[in-house]
């Protein structure tokens, strides 16, 4: 068992069932979360739950990633850059890719350093049942074509149902309590928890698309601080790769718009 995996069985068969937190090892609330998931869940009705702090060197170095994105590493070897292939993030994707392919269900718990970030839901449209029970007023799709290399595309690429969580500010207590209200609704949904009064919902949800990334040629500055799913105008400026101006060329949704200081870096994305 890799290090920072915690399995749960039932006596039952049933569904493998997924919950990650600390994939970037800034985002505290999954941690928290899956601190408070392995004392509080003691039997399970069917199946099993694997609890995984993603990135243990990040989370005990408070920073995202050591050398690279682990959301972004769950690739073949041929798809990786050489560079990568030896960085510690990838050597922990290898070890986690056994697990992950033997998943019918994973929730990848994350947050964001911008204050008031507006929680959403990504996963790809067979989900849309799934996560319709989770409370959370926007769902995004498009994003496995986008960023492949995640831990939700690579449940997805198996046909299996891979989700990710945004739930807002890292240290808002509003953020914890939402990614473990969604942890315990998500497995009382798939395994069943024991011991839990649960009665399913189902919530009103905006569906958008998300259709293009933009990766910096040099760096970039945008012109202001865009909120997460703020309606842009055609033609508005976003802002500088260098010295060039970057615009939409339609109305659209802006998603993840921050500043960036080198080449070949996700500066924004964009959705409709």
């Amino acid at each position: 068992m890799p290090k920072k995996v915690f399995k749960i069985n039932s006596k039952k068969k049933g569904p493998i069932v997924v919950i990650m937190g600390g994939v970037h090892g800034d985002e505290i609330c999954g941690v928290k979360v899956i601190d408070f998931l392995k004392k509080h869940i003691k039997e399970i009705d069917r199946g099993t739950i694997y609890l995984i702090y993603g990135n243990p060197l990040a989370i005990k170095q408070e920073k995202r990633f050591v050398e690279m994105n682990l959301n972004r590493a769950f690739l073949q070897e041929n798809k990786i850059d050489k560079i990568k292939i030896n960085s510690y993030e990838y050597k922990r994707a290898k070890e986690l890719m056994p697990i992950l392919s033997s998943a019918n269900f994973l929730l990848d718990i994350h947050s964001s350093k911008t204050p008031n970030a507006k929680p959403f839901v990504i996963c790809e449209p067979h989900s849309y049942k799934l996560i319709s029970h989770l409370p959370f007023q926007i769902v995004s799709s498009g994003w496995d074509k986008l960023e492949p290399g995640s831990t939700d595309a690579y449940v997805n690429k198996n046909k299996k149902y891979g989700i990710c969580i945004e739930c807002g500010y890292h240290t808002d207590k509003k953020t914890y309590d939402l990614a473990k209200k969604s942890a315990l609704i998500f497995l009382n949904e798939t395994v069943i928890l024991k011991g839990e009064n649960y009665k399913s919902i189902t919530y009103p949800q905006k569906i958008i698309n998300v259709y293009k990334i933009y990766i910096t040629k040099t760096n970039f500055k945008p012109v202001r601080q865009f909120l997460d799913f703020e309606l842009i105008k055609s033609n508005e400026l976003i802002g500088f790769d260098g010295k060039k101006e970057i615009r939409t060329k339609k109305e659209s949704f802006i998603i993840f718009c921050r500043q960036r200081k080198l080449p070949g870096e996700e500066a924004f994305l964009l959705a409709k």
